[in-house]
């Protein structure tokens, strides 16, 4: 089944909600002029935000961190193509156990990815490798009310027990050692254009397709519950950006 889903999301735009014009939204509320920062990018994927930070700080230098080699394939390909790989270095591994000083970056970048090890978790931990006064700027799926349908609750509880409420969130960064910078809402569409509407398409070629196993239609079913979960109930919950400042 982890075959087929990799399968599955090959080659999409992004692993995750998000768009370059929220990546940008984020990188502006970081008021330090930087002039060449360096910037670790936890769980790049296929990396459209770290295109978008080489875009950005034009003498910064990114790691782009992920522990699948077939996106950070796909990011190389997608860099030279830009001409920003030069800018950009490609590292496998798992985020639990970064093989990085004290203090290292200025920035620690993660969009959509800091759920692996959990938002209190991964604030606390990476917090260590980021320059005093240095940025933390993570993406992480939040309850945008404070109640909810029974059946999105239970959800939500089965797929990801982590997801919490925005000020709920807010308290961890403050507790962690961060100061508050802001929290920006996704709209609505940065969870389409790029991610929900390329995965009905290749979702859409696969039932074509005589010789499904039952563990490929789980893993299609499995897609296509995520998304109409949210077609459902958007109004509840949607990915946040948390930009914050280390102490």
């Amino acid at each position: 089944m982890e075959e087929f889903f990799m399968e599955l999301h090959n080659g999409l735009p992004r692993q995750g909600p998000g768009s370059n014009k929220i990546t940008n939204i984020a990188l502006s509320m970081i008021y330090t002029k930087y002039q060449n920062p360096k910037i670790l990018d936890i769980g790049c994927g296929p990396g459209m935000q770290t295109l978008c930070l080489a875009e950005y700080y034009q003498n910064g230098r990114i790691i782009a961190f992920d522990l699948y080699r077939q996106f950070l394939d796909e990011l190389e390909l997608r860099a030279k193509a830009k001409g920003l790989d030069n800018r950009i270095e490609l590292k496998q591994g798992a985020m639990s156990e970064l093989p990085y000083a004290d203090e290292e970056f200025d920035i620690i970048w993660s969009e959509g990815a800091i759920y692996i090890i959990g938002f209190e978790k991964g604030c606390a931990e990476w917090k260590r490798f980021i320059k005093p006064q240095g940025f933390l700027c993570v993406s992480e799926l939040s309850w945008l009310t404070d109640t909810r349908p029974a059946e999105l609750e239970k959800y939500w509880k089965e797929q990801y027990d982590g997801i919490a409420t925005i000020s709920e969130n807010l308290r961890i960064v403050e507790k962690t050692g961060y100061k508050i910078i802001g929290a920006y809402v996704f709209p609505k569409d940065a969870w389409f254009d790029e991610y929900y509407n390329p995965i009905k398409s290749k979702i859409r070629k696969y039932r074509e397709m005589e010789n499904l196993t039952g563990e490929m239609n789980t893993v299609l079913d499995m897609e296509e519950e995520e998304i109409n979960v949210f077609e459902r109930y958007s109004d509840y919950y949607g990915y946040v950006f948390y930009i914050m400042q280390k102490k």
